[in-house]
């Protein structure tokens, strides 16, 4: 039970195994080759179960993140956590909006597989939000282009649901639309009442609103059943409205009207 949580912490690779992934009878063969006893399959998964072990996809990292990323994080929520109580800071980031949808794993009966239909032609839309993981407050602006325009509209969306504010921090990545000069003339005209900071390159790990996206994936758009984009849309609109009223849970288990 202690070697099974260090057996699949790693890859089998790294015990000389040529499989890239850990299945039951593989954590098994390898239990038998460095302790001598012998485990069945079944009994082998209710083992992993038992030591909290669980079979999920690996988060993918990409390699040219900056080797000093976690410190250049650290130096900037050091920075926003001098601000005055009158500023905000806000998460922001875009998400694509595809009508063929992407597959992802379900329940589904014995024998029995779902079929997924794609319209064929794929038609896309973009969103750019603005998240406060604090509060679970979401601005969020879409367009039929994911251009400075769309981030333009997001930052004057800002400025009406905000009017009181101080500064507005927005912490995002360095996409090419949020360093434009559409944009940067843009923020200008604005006399700093909204401030960019930008995360190290590569590093979706460090923006809360990464997350809000997953959810809008997992509990809209993947295995979508839309023929249309509208019909899509209203569903992503609907759930990112419930969750910023009432927040995921009550948002993922919420039903369409009539």
């Amino acid at each position: 039970m202690e070697l099974l949580p260090r057996l699949v912490a790693g890859i089998p690779g790294d015990y000389g195994w040529s499989r890239s992934t850990w299945s039951v009878e593989l954590v098994a063969l390898e239990v038998e080759r460095q302790l001598g006893i012998k485990v069945s399959r079944p009994h082998m998964g209710r083992m992993l179960k038992e030591a909290r072990c669980r079979r999920i996809r690996p988060r993918p990292q990409i390699a040219l993140t900056p080797p000093d990323a976690d410190e250049q994080v650290a130096a900037l929520e050091a920075e926003l956590a001098q601000l005055p109580e009158t500023d905000i800071v806000l998460y922001e980031d875009e998400i694509d909006i595809h009508l063929n949808p992407k597959s992802g794993p379900d329940w589904m009966p014995p024998g029995i597989r779902k079929d997924l239909v794609t319209p064929g032609q794929n038609c896309k839309r973009y969103i750019a939000g603005a998240y406060d993981p604090c509060t679970g407050d979401l601005i969020t602006t879409e367009a039929t282009s994911k251009n400075s325009d769309l981030f333009i509209a997001l930052l004057n969306a800002l400025l009406v649901a905000f009017p009181d504010a101080g500064t507005i921090h927005l912490v995002l990545d360095n996409y090419i639309i949020h360093k434009s000069k559409r944009t940067q003339a843009a923020l200008a005209k604005l006399n700093g009442r909204i401030k960019l900071h930008f995360l190290p390159p590569y590093s979706p790990n460090h923006n809360p609103i990464e997350r809000v996206w997953w959810d809008v994936h997992e509990h809209v758009t993947r295995n979508h059943r839309h023929p249309n984009m509208d019909g899509l849309m209203r569903a992503v609109q609907h759930y990112l409205r419930l969750y910023d009223e009432v927040g995921v849970q009550a948002a993922s288990t919420s039903r369409l009207a009539a």
